[in-house]
């Protein structure tokens, strides 16, 4: 079903109820195998950002191309409400395991990246040398739906099966521990707005006799927090716009008992190898936040920065994707001058 996918290996489907076609979304269309179509292209191709071979030493031989693809988390468009029947994870961290065929034969789960604004899916394909692909269907019980090396006799077939299922295992396993944290040493400190946030957090409570408006303590707030704030921003939807790719977050901003948050600003960093990159080269682009609108009124605004004048509730960034890339947001509610 996949676009690009050979004609010896492309076949149409169609669903109907009663009379009734019912659309079938094309796989490059339809999350999460969007990132699924991506690493089987890349995996046909053994080439990409992150295409690796899986090989023995002792006999050396290829076994098999791995490509892996991460990206935004985008909600699911479920068939049913039923949860019991769904077979799609919330989110997705596996490798689909197939033999040159291209059929599945079933997929090996690792673990989440720790971001759950994010996800991975991987794509194995065996060799098609006559001893590696025969290996590999020799392993499969009848209802060809997983390679079991003990199926095999001792040997150099066994042994192809045995270190290729372990290697995807350790692979698949490290996913989830790479960090979500800035590249070291690449000379980026966070936006002046979180900062500026953040020093107010710290020193919010300090005694001191500057100037500035003293605020009391005590339950006066009504429950409201110290100070103003946004919540970490959550991915809904990714969009195709004039500008590309667009992906959508939302936030809520929270005003403190003075209302005295001014301005929200949102920032957006690129999200790479299940890393949040401060700053970025020529060879990957730059996300940019496109607008902030007011979802429970009127305004909005071109560019990262809306006026609040003590508004609240849920705001929306929208924030142009790079190419290949994934994309993570951030938002700050800064305080008038004075407060």
């Amino acid at each position: 079903m996949m676009r690009d996918a050979p004609a010896k290996h492309r076949f149409a489907c169609s669903v109907m109820v009663e009379d009734r076609e019912l659309l079938v979304p094309a796989p490059e269309e339809f999350a999460p195998f969007d990132l699924l179509c991506k690493a089987m292209t890349a995996a046909r191709a053994r080439t990409g950002n992150n295409v690796r071979r899986i090989e023995s030493q002792r006999p050396q031989k290829i076994l098999g191309t791995l490509a892996i693809e991460k990206g935004l988390r985008s909600p699911r468009r479920y068939l049913t409400a039923d949860e019991d029947v769904r077979l799609v994870p919330e989110q997705m961290h596996h490798i689909a395991l197939m033999r040159p065929v291209e059929l599945v034969v079933k997929y090996l789960e690792g673990n989440p990246l720790p971001d759950a604004r994010l996800e991975w899916a991987g794509v194995f394909i065996a060799s098609d040398e006559d001893e590696v692909e025969q290996a590999f269907a020799d392993s499969e019980p009848p209802a060809h739906d997983d390679w079991v090396p003990d199926n095999l006799p001792k040997g150099n077939e066994k042994r192809y099966v045995n270190i290729a299922l372990k290697r995807l295992k350790e692979i698949a396993s490290e996913m989830g521990m790479e960090p979500i944290s800035r590249r070291p040493g690449d000379g980026s400190g966070p936006p002046l707005a979180r900062l500026a946030g953040r020093l107010g957090a710290v020193l919010e409570n300090v005694g001191g006799d500057g100037a500035g408006r003293r605020r009391g303590s005590g339950g006066s707030g009504g429950g409201r927090p110290s100070r103003a704030r946004a919540s970490r921003p959550v991915f809904q939807r990714l969009e195709a716009g004039d500008a590309g790719r667009i992906a959508v977050f939302l936030t809520e901003v929270t005003q403190d008992a003075l209302r005295s948050g001014a301005k929200l600003i949102a920032s957006a960093s690129v999200a790479v190898e299940g890393t949040t990159l401060g700053s970025v080269d020529d060879t990957v682009g730059r996300p940019d936040v496109l607008s902030v609108r007011w979802l429970d009124g009127n305004a909005e605004t071109v560019g990262d920065t809306i006026d609040l004048g003590g508004r609240e509730g849920r705001f929306e960034i929208r924030v142009r994707v790079p190419e290949d890339c994934a994309v993570t947001a951030d938002a700050d509610v800064i305080p008038e001058a004075g407060t």
